[in-house]
């Protein structure tokens, strides 16, 4: 790849573009399906020659290639230069990117709501998460502007094929992207039901969008439709969960069945492709991607409708009881399939949303074997033994703090995590707690290596990197009780913390 101009706005060779384009639609935008391909193409043609073209297409191509840009770098895709420069040309691509959309004017258009999704995204993959929740909040008052929310009259279904799909698409993913921003950050979710009537996508390539049938086999946008709706039964549970008219105990198994039904009934309307009847070395890349993700999807839907009752007062306890198994094998089961990528080189990485499934499958096996050994839970048919399970969890546990300390060194999923880990270990083995399983003044020490490098990189390009001070407690842990009291708001507490400011 040749090097990337200073504001990053000059374009490197167009056969280094369109690997980057491939990259972004075939591998780093699985489920997030918003673009058209062809369009995006057109686009980036166009900004080749020189042509005249809008500002905002010009911030879409330019985040299409730092996404590229940002996978190539932490995937290891063949390149010439360093992993290092790639994450530099991905920061120059965005911040060029985010001059264009903070200088638009007029009014709001789909592209503009399209190119701040991108934007959203990369924040993600880079460890910003207030930013994206900041920036998706403009562009949920754009979505409202443009009706994207709504279903449109028949009178306005004449225009072209593809921005009617692409309204949708655009809509939808930004309705699964306030699902989980609004559970990470342990805030209110922007998107409300009760004011959506939006048409989920057709099941169409995006080379037919114009065609009036749909798609003879199995289209990429299939895995963003389910995404979308197994979003829907997560926003669901959310609410119930934290709303101030929350459910009772003794109405919340009844509430948790229900939702578990309609996960059982997503899960049976997967196609074959995508339900993992397929060995996944038989697939395309992009099916291949979503397969992962979507099975990810699941198993944190299943943690999170289940794990209250993990700290609820149920009365009878036994009836609790399907409902902690079903929360813990898939927190075990998520764990062990992570230990399998790991051994392939495939797990952690840049994948945000990876990373986050990681960290609640790791709390809900601490908290479970907390509460059990505080005799708060029975075994409940769990066919696990606390040792197996307490040394799967502490393996991965080093993946996690691996990944996060160069990948996301600002998320602070180790130190939450130590906690639960001590008192787990403690209870387990009646071992004292054991020393973190990550040295966090690597990234202070550092000077040469990639976590400085990268550091560096960002803070000359305006990110949010945090402070490295190892000597400091910037993480506020001390806040909480030593002796880790278990209340039926500990996963608020727990999902917010890693992602709030020191």
């Amino acid at each position: 790849m040749l090097p990337v101009s200073g504001d990053g706005s000059k374009l490197p060779d167009r056969s280094a573009t369109a690997g980057l384009v491939e990259i972004y639609f075939d591998y780093a935008m699985p489920t997030y399906r918003f673009f058209h391909r062809p369009s995006v193409l057109s686009w980036l043609a166009d900004y080749h020659s020189g042509s005249q073209m809008s500002p905002v297409r010009q911030a879409i191509v330019l985040m299409v290639l730092a996404t590229a840009s940002l996978f190539i770098a932490v995937r290891g895709f063949a390149r010439l230069d360093s992993d290092e420069e790639a994450l530099q040309d991905a920061e120059r691509f965005y911040q060029a990117a985010r001059r264009i959309v903070s200088e638009e004017t007029g009014r709001a258009k789909l592209e503009s709501v399209q190119a701040r999704l991108a934007v959203c995204l990369y924040l993600l993959h880079t460890s910003r998460p207030n930013q994206a929740w900041y920036t998706f909040g403009t562009t949920v008052q754009m979505i409202f502007a443009l009706g994207l929310h709504r279903k449109q009259h028949e009178s306005h279904k004449l225009q072209d094929a593809v921005v009617v799909e692409c309204r949708r698409r655009s809509f939808w993913a930004a309705a699964t992207l306030d699902t989980y921003l609004s559970i990470m950050l342990g805030r209110p979710s922007l998107l409300h039901e009760d004011d959506i009537d939006q048409e989920h996508p057709r099941p169409v390539h995006d080379e037919d969008m114009s065609l009036t049938d749909d798609t003879k086999g199995d289209a990429a946008v299939e895995a963003s439709i389910l995404h979308a709706k197994i979003g829907s039964i997560l926003k669901k549970a959310s609410y119930e969960q934290y709303s101030m008219n929350r459910k009772t105990n003794p109405r919340r198994t009844d509430q948790t069945a229900r939702l578990n039904a309609d996960l059982a009934a997503w899960k049976a309307s997967l196609p074959v492709v995508l339900s993992g009847a397929v060995h996944t070395a038989n697939l395309v890349p992009v099916f291949r991607r979503q397969v992962v993700v979507l099975r990810l999807a699941h198993a944190h839907a299943v943690m999170f409708i289940n794990r209250p009752l993990l700290l609820s007062d149920v009365n009878p306890i036994e009836s609790a009881d399907p409902h902690v198994q079903a929360c813990l094998t898939a927190a075990r089961d998520t764990l062990e399939s992570l230990l399998r990528a790991v051994h392939d080189g495939t797990a952690f990485n840049a994948f945000w949303f990876t990373q986050y499934v990681t960290f609640s499958a790791l709390s809900i096996v601490y908290v479970w074997l907390i509460q059990r050994r505080r005799g708060r839970l029975t075994a409940c048919g769990v066919p696990y033994e606390d040792n197996q399970l307490l040394q799967l969890a502490e393996e991965i546990q080093e993946h996690l703090a691996k990944a996060t300390q160069t990948n996301a060194p600002s998320l602070r999923y180790s130190a939450v995590l130590s906690e639960l880990q001590q008192e787990a270990r403690l209870l387990v083995t009646g071992v004292g707690p054991t020393p973190p399983l990550v040295d966090h003044s690597l990234a202070a020490t550092t000077t040469t290596g990639h976590v400085a490098s990268v550091a560096s990189t960002l803070t000359a390009t305006g990110a949010n990197v945090p402070p490295t001070d190892a000597a400091a407690d910037p993480l506020g842990w001390e806040t909480l009780s030593k002796d880790l009291p278990l209340d039926p708001d500990l996963w608020l507490q727990l999902d917010a913390f890693p992602f709030c400011k020191p």
